[in-house]
């Protein structure tokens, strides 16, 4: 597992998730309620095959082969992007706001 210890990400992972530099920076400095349920989320991905995790998921719009950017749910507030690296296997990539998410695909001003 790629995460740093500091960063409380207790996951034992079946499936095979990297984690980003940027999310592994980023865990350092979450609060406790959203790291705990970025963890849950992780676990519950981490029993799933990539391809019922992207039937789950939403592809970022304006992003394309082979670095298609995805998205799903971690709280009710928050959205976990990744990235699928092979056929068994997704990369972390950083965990944002809905709010933010929609600015950035531009569904909000």
């Amino acid at each position: 597992m790629a995460v740093d210890d500091k960063a409380n990400l207790e996951i034992s992972l079946m499936a095979k998730v990297t984690f980003a530099p940027r999310l592994q920076d980023k865990a350092d400095l979450m609060e406790g309620r959203l790291l705990k349920s970025l963890n849950q989320r992780l676990k519950i991905i981490a029993g799933m095959t990539v391809e019922s995790l992207l039937r789950d998921s939403h592809i970022i719009r304006g992003t394309s082969q082979p670095d298609t950017l995805w998205v799903t749910r971690v709280s009710y507030d928050h959205r976990l992007i990744f990235r699928r690296t092979g056929t068994d296997s997704i990369e972390a990539v950083d965990v944002v706001s809905h709010e933010d998410l929609n600015k950035f695909v531009g569904l909000r001003p």
